[in-house]
């Protein structure tokens, strides 16, 4: 019968460094092992990449705002191309 659990997970985070993360379950009576295993993983893997999930976060926030400012900054090229091309027809005629 099983009684402890146990899930450890390395993450390479890159520049040589890894983190590490453990955590021990003791199975308390007529606990399900399969239902307790399956637990213990999914909150090691979540755990062990939150601290990773804030750069992400920001990242993607400053990325957007870098592309809005490029969608204006590109539709204003484009009016001012179109402007200047209407400006050339009415000097042509």
């Amino acid at each position: 019968m099983i009684k402890t659990i146990a899930y450890k997970r390395i993450l390479n985070m890159g520049n040589y460094e890894s983190k590490h993360l453990e955590i021990t379950y003791e199975l308390g009576e007529g606990e399900e092992p399969g239902l307790q295993i399956s637990t213990v993983m999914e909150m090691v893997e979540r755990k062990i990449r939150e601290d990773q999930a804030i750069p992400i976060v920001e990242e993607i926030a400053a990325l957007r705002h870098e592309l809005r400012q490029l969608k204006t900054e590109h539709r204003e090229l484009l009016e001012k191309m179109t402007d200047d091309v209407s400006s050339n027809k009415e000097g042509i005629f």
